[in-house]
Formats: C-alpha cells, structure tokens, sequence
C-alpha cells in the first residue's frame, strides 16, 4: 500500500498498522516516560504526586511505555 505523507512516500506493512519510528530501545521508553510526567498539563502533575506517595507508580509507567515500544 502507498500513502502520501508529508510529501513523502512510504510502504505500509499492514494498512492498520503505523509505525512512527518507535522500537524497544531505551531511548525510547525514556522519553515516553519523561512524557508522561512533563507534556500532560494535571495529568502529569497527579502522575508526579502519586508517585511522590506510592513510588510503585514510576514502575507500573515504565512497564506501560515498554508495552507501548513493544518491548
């Protein structure tokens, strides 16, 4: 299948299936994790409190941006 993006062409895999340049690195659970505490207005302000009371919280975020890396 072939899409125009951007002015670019790219092959998808499976036409339900996107992409965007995520993979099980590091680099990339961190920065979803960095997101989760900086770039959600009070949604990040509660994950920040919540794991300033319960610090299981910082794992369970981890474990869900791996999830999301397909880690």
């Amino acid at each position: 299948m072939e899409n125009l993006v951007c002015g670019a062409n790219f092959q998808l895999k499976d036409p339900n299936e996107y992409d965007a340049g995520g993979g099980c690195t590091g680099a990339n659970v961190i920065g979803c994790f960095t997101d989760v505490y900086s770039n959600h207005g009070w949604g990040s302000v509660a994950a920040s409190i919540t794991t300033a009371f319960i610090p299981q919280t910082a794992v369970a975020f981890t474990l869900a941006c791996a999830a999301k890396n397909r880690c």
